[in-house]
């Protein structure tokens, strides 16, 4: 018996050790998060024009906040502005959709609380899909489809490539980078291999002009989303993009300002 009344006032002995520790984590002021897609579809002959402003939260957090009463712009080449009002939750979409021009720089212009944020990139051309290539075979067990979605590229510049690949009920695409400096051949694809996927599925399939800048930032980016790692990995840190801040440049935006020439198709699998 008294084995037992030992080990009780040992166990209630323990439970009174316990403390609450509240840990005061560092944060900082929220960033502008940039979201600026300009497209123009060659396949379809469509454009897609929407930028998304928003502010960061804590990292415990996952909160969308949009930025709310921008005034935001849109430069080409010419000086020509191009003015986008928010519609709503931070989107903002053009009063008068741009003219796109092959090689031509546009600019973006933010102004945000006081602070002014700038970002250009180059509008490139896109080659059209030659061909969707579809295999299925067995990997680790499971049955599995690969699709291969190939386009031919004959200028002799190095040259960088965006594919997407979004199923139907995907919440994320899938995507593959390329550049044309590491093959001989002037075919190139990109590639998509999962076992979520069956006969009857529809595909969409999209190819992006990007800029190098733009290769090498999404390089970074899908290198942290699979390496998030254990608990002794290195931190992942905060990826900057080619919008910066004019007014303070140490409080720099998160996000990139993209305008592409795409290339789209629909493929269904067998």
């Amino acid at each position: 018996m008294k084995k037992y009344i030992f080990v009780g006032i040992l166990f209630l002995g323990l439970m009174a050790c316990e403390k609450v520790i509240d840990l005061e984590l560092n944060s900082e002021q929220p960033r502008l998060v940039i979201e600026a897609n300009l497209f123009f579809n060659k396949s379809y002959g469509t454009l897609s024009q929407q930028i998304q402003l928003s502010l960061s939260s804590s990292y415990f957090e996952n909160n969308f906040i949009p930025a709310r009463g921008a005034e935001v712009y849109v430069l080409d080449s010419n000086a020509k502005k191009y003015s986008f009002l928010e519609a709503e939750n931070g989107i903002y979409y053009p009063m008068e959709l741009l003219d796109f021009s092959y090689g031509a720089r546009y600019t973006l212009s933010i102004t945000y609380e006081g602070e002014v944020y700038e970002g250009s990139e180059v509008f490139l051309p896109v080659n059209y899909f030659s061909r969707i290539e579809q295999k299925n075979y067995t990997l680790f067990g499971n049955e599995v489809v690969e699709l291969k979605a190939y386009s031919k590229d004959e200028d002799p510049k190095t040259n960088y490539s965006l594919f997407e690949f979004l199923g139907e009920d995907w919440k994320i695409p899938d995507y593959t980078l390329y550049r044309d400096d590491f093959i001989e051949s002037d075919e190139f694809y990109g590639i998509h291999i999962s076992d979520d996927i069956e006969a009857g599925d529809e595909i969409r399939i999209r190819l992006f002009s990007i800029s190098e800048r733009f290769y090498q930032y999404m390089t970074l980016l899908i290198q942290q989303s699979f390496n998030q790692g254990g608990p002794f990995q290195a931190q992942v840190a905060n990826l900057t993009g080619n919008c910066v801040n004019l007014t303070r440049p140490e409080h720099y935006p998160l996000g990139y300002f993209r305008i592409s020439e795409v290339a789209e198709v629909f493929y269904t699998v067998e």
